[in-house]
């Protein structure tokens, strides 16, 4: 096998553990891609992520393997959450494990309400937005929606002056590195890049990876620094098949893989 073919998981056929293996082997594949640059973003971000990355370097040293890592994290959420995290022939929603592995109770934006008729304002106070992204439920069509509905969003407070509805504005103090949309609920479409406008000029965010799920199994696409499309099945080994080029994906393709419905979508900023 060339060495730049990306690797994944093998399935644990005992301990069902397919949510497992399709997210860490895209946050995998990003780690390789810079492992200086990621270990630093993954490590900041919190603690499981932090306990990951030294995963991902012993596993660099040949004192682990990728899917012991797998276990022990594993272990620490199934001790956590022993209902959402279970072993056996049960399954687990990946996006709970997303949730989970990213969680930080750290304020990392500002929430403002506004309005957009006037100049009524009121102060911004500190808030924690979780880089799981849902948006808001029947106005988001698209990945790129889902952020703009997450950042910008009508409350139910009326403006003193104009009474019109006030917006919540929420505004991240750094962009982060990386954001995962849950793509399922709603069929929202898996956006190829999203460009974010802030105060120092636009974060373009590429598509890194994307979960499907169905027949009571997820698996996964990564996606390469040369925009190469690598399927990845756990139950079929740890290799990865070539698909394509990004580019060659219609957005509507990117939600569908092998009859399965894309459930999580993963973007990095350059």
């Amino acid at each position: 096998m060339h060495l730049d073919e990306p690797q994944g998981l093998i399935w644990d056929s005992e301990n069902y553990s397919c949510a497992y293996d399709s997210l860490f082997s895209i946050l995998w594949n990003i780690w390789q891609e810079d492992a200086t640059k990621w270990s630093q973003i993954f490590s900041g971000m919190s603690a499981r992520m932090s306990n990951l990355v030294q995963g991902f370097t012993n596993i660099d040293d040949h004192v682990i393997s990728i899917e012991r890592l797998r276990n022990n994290l594993r272990q620490s959420l199934h001790q956590d959450f022993p209902d959402l995290f279970p072993y056996g022939h049960q399954g687990a929603s990946v996006v709970e494990l997303a949730e989970k592995m990213f969680h930080n109770e750290v304020p990392n934006t500002t929430l403002q309400l506004q309005c957009s008729m006037c100049d009524f304002f009121k102060e911004s106070t500190d808030h924690h937005l979780s880089l799981v992204i849902h948006g808001v439920p029947r106005v988001s069509a698209t990945t790129r929606d889902q952020l703009r509905t997450t950042l910008v969003n009508d409350s139910r407070e009326l403006c003193p002056e104009c009474v019109r509805p006030l917006e919540h504005i929420v505004t991240f103090y750094d962009m982060p590195k990386i954001l995962i949309f849950s793509v399922s609920e709603h069929n929202i479409v898996i956006s190829h890049t999203i460009n974010v406008r802030t105060a120092n000029g636009i974060n373009k965010y590429y598509l890194k990876g994307i979960i499907y799920h169905g027949g009571f199994h997820f698996t996964a696409c990564l996606i390469r620094q040369d925009q190469t499309v690598w399927f990845h099945d756990g139950q079929l080994g740890r290799n990865c098949l070539l698909e394509s080029r990004v580019k060659e994906f219609s957005v509507a393709d990117l939600n569908y893989c092998n009859d399965r419905n894309a459930c999580l979508a993963i973007y990095t900023q350059d």
